[in-house]
């Protein structure tokens, strides 16, 4: 699983947006990235890359779960990007249960991105759990700390 320059991701591809617009909040993100996730059966966990004026310039599919649970490894989530040469990055995962509220696993999760984040100079600007047609936010909540 590579990433995906947004240019050549099906958001693109399938005509949902023309040039990628910058990310200046959390409605935005879920409104760029809800129709890759709707009626999917299982947990699918992604990460948005972003360049220094918040302009999406890849994504990738970093994980498939069961119905319930991803399993993301840090390193290989870093490492991508990285090698996106990304500013910031933003997660996205879904909960097919259509419960919107975060796990434990998924804040114990947010907060080691966000400590590696810090420490390679990326910002995690924020984490979304979508459902078909609501999402929650960790940076709107306050979860999810505003400095890197």
């Amino acid at each position: 699983m590579c990433v995906i320059p947004i240019y050549e991701s099906r958001l693109v591809r399938k005509g949902r947006i023309r040039s990628p617009p910058s990310i200046k909040s959390s409605s935005e993100l879920f409104s760029l990235v809800k129709s890759e996730f709707k009626d999917l059966d299982r947990e699918h966990f992604c990460v948005l890359y972003l360049d220094s004026g918040l302009k999406p310039i890849g994504f990738k599919l970093e994980s498939i779960g069961g119905g319930s649970q991803c399993v993301v490894d840090l390193r290989l989530l870093l490492k991508s990007a990285l090698i996106a040469n990304a500013s910031s990055i933003a997660l996205i995962h879904n909960h097919p249960s259509g419960e919107l509220k975060p796990s434990r696993e998924d804040q114990v999760l947010t907060d080691a991105v966000f400590k590696g984040c810090s420490s390679v100079g990326i910002k995690l600007i924020d984490h979304v759990i979508v459902c078909d047609f609501a999402y929650f936010s960790f940076a709107d909540s306050g979860i999810l700390k505003k400095e890197v």
